[in-house]
């Protein structure tokens, strides 16, 4: 990189976690929200003369843990809970209480009207949607205005706590989840696990193989998951595959290669010291499989 391209921010303050706007390499303003150690939430933009930074959201509700971005919506997680802003309106969209005393937010825009919110033991399912005019007994300044509602939540097992999540498919997400014992501290812990439930219930549908993670006792539980599913996201508001679609055409069943319909997700485990990448068996794995213990 240029040194005319390298670009330095002070903000006087720890900045824990950065997120670019969507369209930083379509638009001439350059913009990033950078979220502080003390709770402030500061915006910058910057153009082809000058850089501007201002704090969309003061401190004193904690640190601020993640940050999603979508279109003009911003979400941020502190320790009061999740607050959703639009950055071209100004306007204060919801705000979301933590459940309990919960740590790893994760949050992930699913499609431009649903945001996912999992906290340690909790997930949830929050729709957007704008008050229509057929509503009764609503003013005109109501009328349009963006609202927000949890249609869905519930909470993993106590011995469980989630590091990671993202969508799988129409019915079910993946987690990152690690088995905590009453009194057992996060420092010598057992090998975190994927586990694909069920969206609604948050039913375990399948647990796959474990994770070939290095040196995970000593770890002290920053794993975190990414996944395909957020460039997916972005193409169609439903996902096109299904965990239980499997297609193989007559014309291919005597070859190697097998049809699956839509593309499933790939996930990424970070942890420490590895990066475990983690896709779905296609047939020429189970076949593979079936070879090698026969």
């Amino acid at each position: 990189m240029a040194e005319n391209q390298l670009e330095t921010h002070s903000f006087g303050e720890p900045i824990l976690t950065v997120c670019l706007d969507p369209a930083f390499g379509k638009k001439a303003e350059k913009r990033f929200v950078a979220g502080a150690a003390r709770g402030h939430l500061y915006l910058t933009k910057k153009t082809w003369f000058n850089s501007k930074d201002a704090a969309i959201h003061e401190g004193g509700e904690g640190p601020v843990t993640a940050i999603v971005w979508l279109n003009s919506l911003i979400a941020w997680s502190n320790d009061r809970g999740v607050k959703v802003i639009d950055i071209e309106t100004e306007e204060k969209i919801t705000f979301i209480e933590r459940p309990g005393y919960s740590l790893h937010c994760q949050l992930f825009w699913e499609t431009d009207t649903s945001l996912i919110v999992s906290w340690a033991q909790t997930v949830q399912i929050v729709d957007f949607f704008s008050t229509p005019e057929s509503v009764l007994e609503s003013s005109s300044a109501e009328i349009g205005r963006r609202c927000a509602q949890i249609v869905s939540s519930w909470e993993i097992e106590p011995e469980w706590e989630i590091f990671g999540l993202s969508p799988f498919d129409r019915e079910s997400f993946v987690l990152l989840a690690l088995e905590q014992k009453p009194g057992e501290q996060v420092n010598g812990s057992p090998m975190p696990e994927i586990q694909i439930r069920h969206r609604l219930s948050g039913d375990i549908l399948f647990t796959p193989d474990a994770l070939p993670l290095r040196n995970f006792e000593g770890q002290n539980g920053g794993y975190s998951l990414q996944t395909t599913c957020m460039l997916a996201s972005k193409r169609s508001q439903h996902f096109n595959w299904h965990h239980v679609d499997w297609i193989v055409p007559e014309s291919q069943k005597l070859r190697s290669t097998s049809v699956m319909k839509g593309d499933p997700p790939i996930m990424y485990v970070i942890a420490e010291s590895d990066v475990v990448v983690v896709r779905v068996r296609d047939l020429d794995d189970h076949v593979q499989i079936f070879l090698q213990d026969s």
